[in-house]
């Protein structure tokens, strides 16, 4: 039974075009750019990155568009952008800009509502609730806005059960009183947190030392953990020798943070990098790859991911742009329901099948995965374009020892099938089995003949299909585009037309 990569996001805080840094939200100093240390963080390994605009509630605006575009061009894993973001429209363009993924704190305190209307446009994956709690002296965690600026009324643990219930897909949650402290996590807080809520749990505020990144996962009970001093001023340095952290071991086993795998626990980074793919060759015939914009996904990042390959890239709307493709992706982040709907009032469901009758390349990623199949059972009953016969079915969080939080938002590990006796040849060619890819999901692919899977992941008690293809037709359920070394590589092997 596998639980996914526990994932380690450093944290970034911005003040107009500076990293700073303080401790308890008090007391900043300017640490450098947040475009260097982001690409720094990437290059060495790290799973996510968190941009939080720490003055954008006090003005009721993000500031960070430039910053994030910019970064986004050059870094290939998830980003999440917090601050001032008070509106569909907000949100709306931060994604546009190349983040994957929002936190939402003053606002959803003030409107509740916006979570509920976020999710419902955007999918519960891209939206996250920023909890900023302070542990009053009788034991009570209130919730803070404005950056640790504002106290509220608010029960931190009441509050992040609501969010649940208005749609939230993940929480992150930050303890004011050891923000930036190096004394280590709030486990109490954590635990309770984490325990109380089916979604994940992202521990933030305190980290110093290896140890504490342990605690928060063992004792915590966090889905993942946030660092912003200790990996700035390079805190962990200090400790090359403790003995669960050995780099070596942890190397030699993945550099994977996997739920009860502790002896191989890595104390600086984990997954995108953990295997390393080696230098590959990009696409050096510079053919055009189309993208299909029917309004879902977040077309900035895979542009900039192919565009990396040193191929071009062209945008089309319409079914006549789709014939003319020569090789086409189905992006999609959101609910099959719109997708399929979108697809239709565009007029582009059968453009899409007279394409893959032609035989020319297709590639379905995320929701353009699971719209390729015949049936969705989310939210109700919805009929696919049927290109490859499947289904798409619930994530199942499972209970007791098999329990995992729903979305599947982690970096997790894809597996050649059963009746697969290489990928040589395909699309994850040169790609090895178990490498790390970045999943966010609610529902699973399951498709009928064993001959269209090439590869699966397990999560808890779920075991489904990840990598799909049928001659020409090809899904997959992670972004490859936010999925570092492999990702790209899986991409420069479409382009080169590894099927």
């Amino acid at each position: 039974m596998k639980k996914g990569i526990v994932r380690i996001i450093p944290r970034l805080d911005v003040k107009g075009p500076n990293l700073i840094k303080g401790i308890q939200f008090d007391g900043y100093r300017v640490v450098g750019t947040p475009e260097y240390f982001a690409n720094l963080y990437y290059h060495e390994g790290a799973d996510e990155l968190f941009f939080q605009d720490t003055v954008a509630s006090l003005y009721r605006r993000n500031s960070l568009l430039e910053i994030i575009s910019k970064t986004a061009s050059k870094v290939f894993i998830p980003i999440t952008v917090a601050g001032g973001l008070c509106s569909v429209e907000d949100i709306r363009a931060v994604l546009r800009a190349g983040a994957d993924k929002v936190a939402i704190n003053t606002a959803a305190v003030e409107n509740p509502k916006l979570i509920q209307e976020a999710a419902r446009v955007f999918g519960s994956q891209c939206i996250v609730s920023s909890i900023e709690t302070y542990r009053k002296s009788n034991g009570e965690y209130r919730v803070w806005v404005d950056y640790g600026r504002q106290p509220t009324h608010l029960n931190a643990m009441d509050w992040a059960k609501q969010v649940v219930d208005l749609g939230a897909g993940e929480i992150i949650l930050t303890s004011i009183n050891q923000e930036g402290t190096g004394r280590g996590f709030d486990l109490e807080l954590i635990q309770k947190i984490s325990e109380s809520v089916p979604i994940p749990v992202i521990a933030c505020g305190g980290a110093g030392q290896p140890a504490h990144l342990i605690q928060a996962i063992r004792e915590g009970k966090a889905d993942a953990v946030s660092v912003a001093s200790a990996f700035h001023y390079k805190y962990m340095d200090a400790y090359p020798s403790y003995d669960q952290f050995s780099a070596s071991k942890a190397l030699r086993m993945g550099r994977h943070l996997v739920l009860g795998n502790w002896d191989f626990l890595s104390f600086v980074y984990c997954g995108q990098r953990a295997i390393p793919v080696g230098p590959f060759s990009i696409q050096e015939a510079k053919t055009a790859v189309t993208l299909l914009d029917y309004g879902l996904g977040n077309l900035f990042n895979l542009r900039m991911a192919l565009e990396s390959l040193d191929t071009k890239v062209k945008t089309v709307h319409s079914a006549n742009d789709v014939l003319a493709a020569n090789q086409l992706i189905l992006p999609g982040v959101g609910a099959f329901e719109h997708g399929i709907k979108n697809l239709r009032e565009r007029g582009l469901i059968q453009a899409l099948k007279d394409y893959s009758a032609r035989g020319r390349p297709l590639l379905g990623i995320c929701l353009g995965m699971q719209l390729l199949t015949s049936v969705s059972y989310e939210n109700g009953e919805w009929e696919g374009l049927g290109l490859i016969d499947g289904q798409v079915t619930p994530i199942q969080p499972g209970s007791g020892e098999s329990k995992v939080k729903v979305p599947h938002m982690t970096w997790n590990g894809i597996d050649p099938v059963e009746s697969i006796k290489s990928w040589r040849s395909t699309l994850l060619r040169d790609i090895p089995a178990g490498a790390p890819m970045y999943f966010v999901h609610s529902y699973k692919v399951q498709v009928n003949s064993p001959d269209d899977c090439l590869a699966k992941t397990e999560y808890g008690l779920n075991s489904f299909h990840s990598v799909i293809r049928k001659k020409n037709v090809i899904g997959v359920q992670f972004h490859p585009e936010r999925s570092g070394t492999f990702g790209l590589k899986l991409l420069d092997n479409f382009l080169k037309g590894d099927l």
